[in-house]
């Protein structure tokens, strides 16, 4: 054959091919039926915040398409690798209090995650079973903490390699993910004395009640703004506010008229709406 000597290098290739597919077949078992009795579901609904700079100079409203549009780009980076807008990486990230991520941006959102919302959580540090490294190793997949390899952020350089990705495409599609949780810090153990560390980044627009986010832009230490005219979310505005005096007597958000409380009960709010306040972390 005047071209046999060509098949050689084809032949080793499409076994190579084969080998890696079958690893990484392998990997996508192993990690689905060691990762799925971690996947929680929200039993209720709660709410979750979001600092951003991306409104910077311009008109904030309280609500409206502005800010389902922003939201809805912001789920839409986590599978469009380089095209987030935020420090944090891909996807949309969300704290668990108003207070503890205030660093991110001049604008705060407020986003309600809906009962039902099912999401993955890893621990600080968690290392799966060695069985189960080795394997997603011999994928093409680093040996690295399950939180360092999958979860969804620039934070986290082991994510952009492209094997950790197909197998983090494949957890979210698999098992009908729609967040994935983090160890975050939060100043919930001032506020209700909750011992949650968490962050969530969305990536399903079903993880997002797009039609109640609310947009606030508070003041910031040593420069506290007047409190706005009443739009109909005043008594919102007192609650946050009363939440970050809580956190740290600094962090107050609006400077309020004298006599000026909310009506809200702020530990029964906490315990309805923010997660972990009410002893239960899902």
């Amino acid at each position: 054959m005047r071209f046999g000597w060509l098949l050689i290098p084809i032949a080793a290739w499409a076994v190579a091919q084969t080998a890696r597919a079958d690893d990484m077949q392998d990997a996508r078992k192993a990690l689905v039926d060691y990762v799925r009795p971690q996947v929680k579901t929200l039993s209720h609904e709660i709410h979750v915040f979001h600092w951003t700079n991306a409104f910077f100079g311009k008109a904030l409203p309280p609500m409206g398409p502005e800010l389902s549009n922003y939201v809805r780009y912001m789920i839409g980076t986590f599978r469009k690798e380089g095209q987030s807008m935020q420090a944090m990486g891909e996807g949309f990230y969300t704290a668990i209090d108003p207070v503890i991520s205030r660093m991110y941006g001049e604008a705060l959102l407020q986003i309600v995650i809906p009962k039902g919302t099912r999401y993955l959580h890893f621990e600080e540090n968690e290392i799966a079973p060695a069985d189960v490294t080795a394997i997603v190793k011999r994928a093409g997949c680093p040996d690295a903490p399950l939180n360092v390899t999958f979860a969804p952020s620039i934070t986290f350089a082991v994510a952009d390699i492209k094997e950790c990705r197909e197998l983090r495409d494949y957890l979210v599609k698999d098992l009908d993910l729609q967040a994935i949780g983090y160890t975050f810090d939060s100043y919930l153990p001032r506020l209700c004395g909750s011992t949650s560390k968490a962050a969530f980044v969305l990536f399903d627009e079903r993880a997002v009640a797009l039609d109640r986010i609310v947009g606030f832009r508070p003041g910031y230490v040593g420069n506290r703004i007047p409190l706005p005219p009443e739009d109909g979310h005043g008594e919102n505005r007192l609650i946050l506010d009363a939440i970050a005096l809580r956190a740290s007597t600094t962090e107050m958000f609006w400077e309020l008229p004298a006599g000026v409380q909310p009506k809200t009960d702020i530990d029964a709010w906490m315990r309805e709406n923010l997660f972990g306040c009410d002893g239960v972390d899902h």
